[in-house]
């Protein structure tokens, strides 16, 4: 229900729950497979900023993991 309501909020529609009434089980896989390659709201975002902080150290010869700055979260996950 959590991609529900990151979705609903990134088509500006109020209520998940009529969202997905009114939708196919394939829209909603659509755009979870959408998803997968384009990151909707700040998930986005925040993988891009942790991208963006682990190649400024790898510039500086530190090496870091992308969970060290999205702990929990592995990169082919987003």
């Amino acid at each position: 229900m959590q991609f529900a309501y990151r979705l609903a909020a990134h088509l500006g529609i109020e209520d998940p729950a009529e969202m997905l009434d009114r939708h196919s089980p394939e829209w909603l896989d659509g755009w979870i497979a959408f998803d997968t390659l384009e990151p909707l709201g700040m998930r986005a975002a925040w993988s891009q900023m942790a991208t963006l902080i682990q190649a400024f150290f790898a510039k500086m010869g530190v090496e870091t993991e992308f969970s060290d700055w999205m702990p929990g979260v592995k990169p082919e996950d987003l």
